[in-house]
């Protein structure tokens, strides 16, 4: 298509954007097989035919660096249009319910918490959406399909969680991730648990990261398990560390200079 374009307009400016570091995907990706064999070939002659990349992370910027010389970094950001006044209060249950959303590419990072989902699943109601490992299904409660974008984030606040928990494994494909997850259920006013990788200490988010560590993974939600007060105090604070950096309104001008300029 970038060809076509080119041939028919030379002059067009043309600038692409990227969230994901679509030349190195993990083998637990649905499209690893595809990426090894054309996805990076096809993205650095896509990039030789663009004027400009934008993309959400630094690590991203760092990786394409050599392969285009205009890149512009706008991290992601929610619009509180869609995403403002889904929190809910949190409610006194016999369980609690804690849970995780994510799409296929994210079957290696469940695996990082399949012992944890296992050990907990006799305490509290495991909710899942988007996806689930087969080997999982027996021990999650509910299980809710992905419906479409607009819908999304009601569908999110609809799992009403007391804990939410987002698993990354440590490989070059997550590291050029952006810490969308957190702003998500930081929209939720939901206590995180998460894997300690680099998308997950920008700006220094008040999550509880942990190592790729069964015990330390329990440790931390234990923790929130156990003291209402402490999930209360986190789900708040995340909810103002979004909405002090990540509101979609903070990067307008940003968005307009790196089109534009």
């Amino acid at each position: 298509n970038l060809r076509a374009i080119r041939q028919a307009h030379p002059r067009a400016f043309i600038v692409q954007l990227m969230d994901d570091l679509t030349s190195d995907l993990p083998a637990s990706h649905p499209n690893h097989v595809f990426g090894q064999r054309e996805g990076h070939i096809r993205t650095l002659q896509a990039l030789e035919l663009s004027d400009r990349l934008i993309v959400s992370t630094q690590p991203l910027a760092d990786y394409y660096a050599p392969h285009c010389k205009d890149i512009r970094l706008v991290p992601n950001a929610l619009d509180m249009r869609h995403w403002g006044g889904l929190e809910r209060p949190a409610r006194e249950r016999a369980r609690l319910r804690i849970g995780w959303a994510g799409a296929a590419q994210h079957l290696g990072d469940l695996r990082l918490v399949q012992r944890v989902v296992q050990a907990l699943a006799d305490q509290v109601d495991w909710v899942f959406m988007g996806m689930c490992p087969d080997e999982l299904r027996p021990y999650v409660k509910e299980f809710h399909r992905f419906v479409s974008y607009k819908d999304y984030p009601a569908k999110l606040a609809s799992l009403d969680l007391d804990i939410a928990i987002a698993p990354l494994e440590d490989n070059p494909f997550n590291a050029c991730k952006s810490n969308l997850r957190l702003l998500e259920y930081g929209a939720m006013g939901w206590p995180v648990v998460c894997s300690d990788v680099y998308p997950y200490r920008t700006d220094d988010p008040p999550v509880l990261r942990v190592p790729d560590d069964e015990g330390a993974w329990l440790g931390a939600l234990g923790r929130l398990i156990g003291d209402a007060q402490l999930r209360r105090a986190q789900g708040e604070a995340l909810h103002g560390w979004l909405h002090r950096h990540y509101l979609v309104e903070h990067y307008a001008d940003a968005w307009f200079r790196a089109i534009f300029d």
